[in-house]
């Protein structure tokens, strides 16, 4: 009986927490690559307590949560978008040969690995190779990249906030470290969020070994900060990827960067 008045009065507390930040909507931001809706389905958690799927939800709440932006973070955001606009309208009022030009040798600001000919997908080049080519779709396509490219960056803030919270100077794995780990998820995010077309078709990244690759290398969790999710790591894709067929995407080892031990010789990219 004791133990499962503790059990409900656990749960309770942590319905609570959820109910709260649902209705009252706090100014943070969720790191995910991709937007997830976590209370699509609180409803059912009355039903559901004793299942895992609450604690997991908390848990990724709890670690997803950013710091909220200050004024001088989202001056710095409008002035970042006023360039990304300014920098678009340049580049489409070229001949379209100029452009497809530029296209091949620039990269992106914050993913700067990708030039922005790999992640334009077909339309968008079609359209360019057009003498008359329709500027406003011009402009669009490429908006549209670098403001994917701006919202990757955003991201990999939260995440490096997260970061910065765990003990980096003291050893947490014989894989990796806190610099190794923002590294291998700056480029994780990037995969994941920017496109990458080839032959003109859209190629997703592969999953499994970027996963491992990731959870070996990031810091873990102690019994101090989460009981449930003791030795995980702070890095989850859960929700992110689907099951893909190993040549029906691109894995992290097709360009090689960097070498990580014993698990792989690169890491995502």
């Amino acid at each position: 009986m004791f133990t499962f008045m503790k059990i409900l009065y656990k749960t309770t507390t942590q319905l609570c927490i959820l109910i709260a930040l649902v209705y009252f909507k706090p100014p943070y931001q969720f790191t995910y690559a991709i937007p997830i809706k976590p209370f699509k389905n609180v409803e059912n958690f009355t039903k559901e307590y004793h299942k895992p799927k609450i604690k997991n939800l908390i848990s990724q709440i709890q670690l997803h949560l950013m710091i909220p932006r200050s004024h001088s973070q989202e001056h710095a955001n409008y002035d970042k978008d006023v360039k990304i606009v300014n920098h678009v309208k340049y580049i489409c009022s070229n001949h379209h040969s100029k452009i497809l030009s530029i296209l091949k040798n620039l990269h992106l600001s914050f993913c700067d690995y990708s030039k922005l000919n790999s992640v334009m997908d077909h339309k968008c080049k079609k359209n360019l190779q057009k003498v008359n080519y329709d500027i406003s779709l011009c402009e669009s396509c490429i908006f549209d990249i670098f403001q994917k490219d701006h919202n990757t960056e955003s991201m990999y803030d939260g995440m490096k906030s997260l970061i910065s919270r765990s003990k980096c100077n003291q050893p947490y794995s014989i894989y990796g470290n806190c610099d190794l780990c923002l590294k291998a998820y700056k480029k994780w995010l990037c995969k994941v969020n920017i496109p990458f077309y080839q032959d003109e078709m859209k190629i997703e990244p592969c999953s499994q070994a970027i996963t491992q690759i990731m959870q070996s290398i990031c810091p873990h969790f102690k019994a101090s900060q989460d009981f449930h999710n003791i030795g995980s790591s702070i890095f989850t894709a859960k929700f992110i990827y689907q099951d893909r067929k190993e040549n029906q995407c691109y894995s992290e080892c097709q360009i090689s960067v960097e070498k990580v031990a014993k698990i792989s010789r690169c890491i995502i990219d």
